[in-house]
C-alpha cells in the first residue's frame, strides 16, 4: 500500500507526476499516458486534451476532495469568521432565488457566492494540498464553461439546500454527514 492505499485499485498518475516533478525540476520530462502531459518548472502537470468524456471523472474528483474538505473542516473546527462568511453567502444565495429571475448577470454572481461558500471550509481543512488540488480542478477551461452553461434557479436550488446541511454538519460537528 501507499499511504495506506491499495495501489492495485488506484491509478499510479499522481505517483508519475510526483516522481517526474521531482526527478528534473526543468521541466523537459514528459509524462506518458492519455493526453500530452508536461511537467512545468512550477511543479504542476498540465494536460490540454480535456474532453466532455473527461467532465464525470473531473466532477466526481471535486466532490470527494470537497468531501474532504468539509470533513477536515469538522474535525479542524471553523472559526467565528469562517461561519460568518459562510452564512452570508446563504443568505446572499436566498436573496439571489427569492428574485426568481434568470440571466447571465444571476449566473455570475452565483459562481462567485459558490467560491465564496467553499473557500472558508476549505481553508478550515487546513490542507494545503488539498487546496492546491482543488483549485487546479477549477483551472480547467472546459470545466469552467460547462459549469456557467450548467447553472440555472433549480441547481442554484439544490446546490443551496446542500450548502445549508453541509453549513449545518459543518456547526454541528458531524464529519459523517459534512
Amino acid at each position: 500500500t501507499l499511504f495506506g492505499w491499495a495501489t492495485a485499485q488506484r491509478s499510479r498518475s499522481c505517483i508519475r507526476t510526483w516522481r517526474f516533478s521531482h526527478a528534473d525540476p526543468g521541466g523537459t520530462l514528459r509524462a506518458r499516458g492519455r493526453g500530452p502531459r508536461r511537467i512545468h518548472a512550477k511543479r504542476r502537470l498540465r494536460r490540454s486534451d480535456y474532453t466532455s468524456k473527461d467532465l464525470p471523472g473531473i466532477f466526481e474528483t471535486r466532490a470527494v476532495l470537497e468531501g474532504l474538505a468539509a470533513r477536515q473542516a469538522v474535525e479542524n473546527g471553523i472559526s467565528d469568521e469562517q461561519r460568518g462568511l459562510m452564512y452570508k453567502v446563504i443568505s446572499e444565495t436566498e436573496a439571489l432565488l427569492a428574485a426568481g429571475k434568470w440571466d447571465d448577470d444571476v449566473g455570475t454572481q452565483w459562481s462567485r457566492l459558490n467560491r465564496q461558500f467553499h473557500g472558508p471550509m476549505v481553508d478550515a481543512s487546513r490542507n494545503e494540498h488539498l487546496k492546491w488540488l482543488l483549485q487546479r480542478s477549477r483551472d480547467i477551461p472546459l470545466v469552467r464553461s460547462v459549469m456557467f452553461r450548467a447553472i440555472n434557479l433549480t441547481r442554484i436550488a439544490k446546490a443551496h439546500d446542500e450548502h445549508s446541511d453541509i453549513l449545518d454538519a459543518l456547526v454541528n460537528r458531524q464529519a459523517a454527514r459534512a
